[in-house]
């Protein structure tokens, strides 16, 4: 199964832009991507994930959801 991301969706008028989180563990690179308004947004959102990050639920399920 793979995941499709948008490279930006627009919220509420605004654009959010796909970023990627790069680290390394047992010598191998992996990523990790959220949405951000701008490079600096990232920057601190990045550091908020750092700050207060937690590991979610395993995803079961893939797909766009009305809300």
């Amino acid at each position: 199964m793979a995941i499709t991301l948008q490279d930006s969706v627009e919220v509420e008028g605004r654009i959010w832009k796909l970023q990627k989180i790069d680290f390394t563990l047992d010598d191998k690179t992996f990523s990790a991507y959220f949405y951000a308004l701008s490079r600096e947004h990232a920057s601190y959102m990045f550091e908020a994930i750092k700050e207060n990050g937690r590991l979610g639920d395993e995803m079961v399920a893939t797909g766009k959801f009305d809300t």
